[in-house]
């Protein structure tokens, strides 16, 4: 019985190369990452210090975490994700850099900060293709909630002495979900009340 001397040859290279893409694909995440924290480093600081020093963003501590909640909610699509490098994900964060640009030429600190969020995702496209995407859109698109709101923006709507800032209140959850037949009934009682303190 005649034995194939490429048959063991082949097996190696068959269980080495799943591998060798994963080592691949972890040294090009860490690069990545590094890069990214380097060029977002005053951008981070700046928002950090935002989310101490305005009460209305001092939940921006806690949306990341939210948002790997998220993730960790959808980790059954994160099994279907194969490493592979696909280099549409470089479109994603050209398209990043760009608005980095943009917001250096407008002064618009806001694009600065929103140009996070297409440059995470083409690094989710760039390591693992279109089922990154579908995994991790949902969480990284929740980072926004975390980021400051533009100048104007924050000054016409979400300053408490704003007069514009009662058509966010009126959409608040709690003017949404309290039933409009239950905030009727106050009013007869109110009437009745100073009708029977007029009476007196």
């Amino acid at each position: 019985m005649s034995r194939d001397p490429y048959s063991s040859d082949q097996l190696h290279a068959t269980e080495t190369t799943p591998r060798s893409r994963f080592r691949e694909t972890l040294l090009l995440l860490g690069g990545l990452t590094l890069l990214l924290g380097w060029a977002y480093w005053p951008t981070l600081q700046s928002m950090v210090h935002r989310w101490s020093v305005d009460p209305k963003y001092s939940h921006g501590f806690l949306v990341p975490v939210f948002a790997a909640i998220v993730l960790w909610a959808r980790r059954a699509q994160y099994e279907k994700i194969r490493f592979s490098i696909n280099w549409w994900g470089l479109a994603f964060i050209l398209g990043g850099c760009l608005l980095r640009v943009l917001a250096a030429m407008l002064f618009f600190e806001f694009l600065d900060i929103f140009s996070v969020i297409p440059t995470l995702l083409g690094i989710c496209v760039l390591l693992g293709s279109w089922a990154a995407l579908r995994w991790a859109w949902p969480g990284v698109l929740f980072l926004v909630f975390m980021m400051p709101a533009p100048h104007q923006i924050d000054t016409t709507y979400l300053n408490p002495l704003s007069p514009n800032r009662n058509c966010f209140q009126y959409l608040s959850f709690a003017n949404i979900w309290i039933p409009r037949d239950s905030r009727r009934k106050r009013h007869p009682r109110r009437g009745a009340r100073a009708g029977s303190g007029r009476s007196l």
